[in-house]
């Protein structure tokens, strides 16, 4: 099941590949116990607000505000944390803003 674990693939696209329940697999031991024995590892999404140039020059405070949040030093699991919002919905609404980007590590 390692094996199947590539980058950029789920831990939910794997179980609905692979069917871990059927050959009675705890998904989520086998996912701590390889993270503990480093075989696999999280990944990690921060996010920037880059400049735009076609935006004018006065930012609002929102903006100002968003830039010092999103300055690629805070993850978003923290951020979900300090929002209250989950994961998806942060990372959806992020994703519709066009000066965001994500640093994958």
């Amino acid at each position: 099941m390692y094996a199947g674990m590539t980058y950029g693939s789920t831990v939910r696209d794997l179980c609905r590949r692979l069917k871990p329940q059927d050959l009675a697999i705890n998904e989520r031991k086998l996912v701590l116990f390889g993270v503990l024995e480093g075989l696999i590892r999280r990944v990690y999404k921060y996010p920037i607000t880059v400049n735009n140039e076609d935006s004018s020059s006065v930012h609002s405070e929102h903006s100002q505000s968003m830039v010092r949040t999103y300055n690629g030093l805070v993850c978003l699991d923290e951020l979900c944390c300090q929002g209250g919002l989950s994961t998806v919905q942060l990372e959806e609404q992020l994703e519709r803003d066009s000066n965001v980007v994500f640093i994958v590590k």
